[in-house]
């Protein structure tokens, strides 16, 4: 009884103390500086079944903080101004990511500078004690769909090699498996990039809270990840198998996914009873248990962190608004040059522009060639450098050669990007494009994007216009530099 009213006592000072104020307010704060990049990551997390769990890592984290309380509470508390220089990093690079739309840029500012946030407020000594929960928030940025290609690759070797083992006739041409009954494609789905990600995470977490020994953790590691490449495959080979021995009509469709995730809920049981198997047995303090808690940590040390998270919330209030430097008029894109709207020959497909138009232009030579223009104004919601945008139709043309020219628009140096595209006629065409922003032009690459990115975080609004031009056949240097300035020319005022 006597222990239950310490217990009791302990916890109600704990909710009591200054650390638990201070603490709910620095995150309060961290909320309202990294709200962008949280909106960001909470539609992925929604939308893509990829990333469902990166909504339950944060809170999965600071519970595991909480369980520590008694070993937290019990040391001497001391802020690490250390953490100051890498959190202003952070915070760079989260407002670096905002200004240029760069997601993944947001995703590391936002996540990577909550765990540096808790060092600052409790020091390295109790952060020692917190480490893998600290660790842990990195699973919230939703990173690793990159990976498709190569478990794509994994998965369709695994499978041909089972097929092989059993004698099976089969026949792989990339990412396609045929056999006498008909042929498999393992597709982004099949990939088994949602239970491995799954499974990597939920390794960590179990190992974190099951055993005290790094052999047993490391392994269960090599195994959450071993194991659903290894069960993914198995699941491609079977459903081969099924096709192969009893017709595709039961091999194909929705229900060989729904089978999967049958089979994957199968494998992480398994681990889980493996987990339990070897796990170790829990030790309890009793010293921590009837502890005092005498920890403490006034707001007032940490103004520092508090103005640095304001400051940072002003800066994106003020970059929004575009800062206090003249907005480049991209609108002074005459379209009344554009003799005829309509759709051109190679059927550009751009998203969340401002506005679009494509057609033909008269040149001052007689010459017509075909133009697209996509606008981006400040704000819009697409992004002219995203690689979804696509400038020409892969099913009717490919690029078979790609460089880059200089033009001198306005006796200003510039850059542009030349595609040679062919049909399946052998008929080419040559396409010509660049990029305006700040006042200059160039092609869309990692370069221009971050140019673009500093001139928003300077304050500039740096509206954005997609230029191109399509003319038939091939085109030396200079033709290419007389023809495409002499449409710059036509284009702006």
């Amino acid at each position: 009884m006597a222990s239950l009213m310490t217990s009791l006592d302990n916890e109600k000072q704990a909710s009591q103390n200054p650390i638990v104020v201070t603490v709910a307010v620095i995150l309060c704060l961290w909320l309202l500086t990294f709200f962008i990049g949280i909106k960001s990551a909470a539609s992925v997390w929604w939308v893509s079944e990829i990333f469902h769990h990166g909504a339950f890592v944060v809170p999965i984290s600071l519970w595991l903080i909480y369980q520590k309380k008694a070993e937290l509470l019990s040391e001497p508390l001391q802020i690490n101004y250390f953490a100051l220089p890498i959190l202003v990093l952070l915070i760079f690079i989260h407002v670096f990511g905002v200004a240029g739309d760069i997601q993944l840029f947001q995703y590391i500012g936002t996540f990577g500078s909550l765990p540096f946030i808790l060092w600052f407020l409790l020091g390295t000594r109790a952060c020692k004690k917190i480490l893998f929960p600290l660790f842990f928030m990195v699973f919230a940025i939703p990173v690793g769909d990159e990976l498709i290609p190569i478990l794509q690759e994994i998965t369709a070797d695994l499978s041909v090699f089972f097929l092989q083992l059993i004698n099976t006739p089969v026949l792989r041409e990339g990412l396609y498996i045929e056999i006498p009954n008909g042929r498999f494609h393992v597709a982004e789905a099949c990939s088994g990039i949602s239970f491995l990600i799954v499974s990597i995470v939920f390794g960590n977490l179990y190992a974190y809270m099951s055993f005290q020994k790094y052999p047993k953790k490391i392994l269960f590691l090599v195994l959450s990840f071993s194991v659903p490449i290894l069960a993914n495959a198995l699941r491609v080979f079977g459903i081969v198998l099924i096709g192969h021995y009893f017709g595709m009509e039961y091999a194909v469709g929705t229900d060989h996914l729904v089978y999967g995730w049958v089979f994957y809920c199968f494998v992480l049981f398994l681990l889980i009873v493996i987990g339990e198997k070897i796990k170790d047995k829990p030790t309890a303090n009793r010293a921590l248990q009837d502890q005092e808690y005498s920890s403490t940590l006034p707001l007032s040390k940490t103004i520092p962190l508090a103005l640095l998270l304001i400051l940072t919330i002003v800066w994106q209030i003020w970059l929004d608004q575009g800062g206090s430097s003249a907005t480049n008029n991209t609108r002074s894109l005459k379209l009344q040059n554009i003799v005829q709207v309509k759709p051109i020959s190679i059927d550009p497909d751009f998203s969340g522009y401002t506005d679009k138009i494509s057609g033909t232009i008269s040149l001052d030579d007689g010459t017509s060639v075909e133009v697209f223009v996509a606008w981006y104004d400040f704000g819009a919601k697409g992004d002219v450098f995203s690689s979804t945008n696509k400038l020409f139709a892969p099913k009717k043309w490919k690029a078979i050669e790609a460089s880059n020219f200089g033009f001198e628009p306005n006796n200003q140096y510039a850059i542009g990007q030349s595609l040679i595209l062919e049909n399946y006629r052998k008929q080419r065409i040559t396409v010509l494009s660049s990029i305006s922003y700040a006042n200059s032009w160039s092609v869309s690459s990692t370069i221009s994007r971050l140019k673009y990115t500093l001139e928003v975080i300077k304050g500039n609004k740096a509206d954005l216009v997609f230029a191109s031009v399509v003319v038939p056949g091939t085109l030396d240097a200079e033709q290419t530099k007389v023809l495409f300035e002499e449409t710059i020319e036509q284009l702006i005022d």
